[in-house]
């Protein structure tokens, strides 16, 4: 059975309160970046690092799971030229 995205990233809240729509968010984005990395899993450091980088966008104000996605595949994806 699959679990939804936003289950991984509660653990890495750290107490911090958001909306549920953020959460959401976080989680919708957490699962595209993984998706793209092909990361099926769903455990190891690098989803840790991804769920990390995830809520700390998402504390510093951003909310859109598109563009949460994007930011922290730009960490992770090398540059293709």
């Amino acid at each position: 059975m699959q679990t939804t995205p936003i289950l991984h990233i509660i653990p890495f809240l750290s107490g911090q309160a958001f909306q549920p729509e953020t959460i959401e968010a976080m989680g919708i984005a957490y699962e595209n970046v993984c998706k793209s990395l092909k990361l099926v899993d769903g455990s190891g450091l690098l989803n840790e690092l991804i769920a990390r980088n995830i809520v700390e966008l998402a504390t510093s104000g951003e909310r859109d799971p598109e563009r949460l996605c994007t930011s922290v595949l730009a960490t992770y994806k090398p540059a293709t030229g």
